[in-house]
């Protein structure tokens, strides 16, 4: 189960500088955000768990892919599939 003391630390141990996800989210907004968020993030994560459901959406992600230049006019693009 979640308390909302781990979440807290979790997001206060989280880097900085990041690209933003899908949503648009990233770990500064929950560094700066009202300390009530982590209460309200712990009872949605605690009842998840109790009902054995995950939104659809917390599965939802994208790779970037990192370009490497092998010459001047020649690229290779790497993307991770899921």
């Amino acid at each position: 189960m979640f308390d909302v003391g781990l979440l807290s630390n979790l997001a206060m141990e989280m880097g900085t500088g990041k690209a933003a996800g899908l949503h648009g989210l990233i770990s500064e907004h929950l560094k700066n955000s009202h300390p009530f968020i982590f209460t309200i993030l712990c009872k949605l994560f605690n009842q998840c768990l109790m009902i054995g459901w995950t939104p659809p959406a917390f599965s939802v992600s994208y790779t970037v892919p990192e370009m490497l230049e092998v010459d001047r006019y020649q690229f290779q693009i790497f993307v991770e599939s899921l």
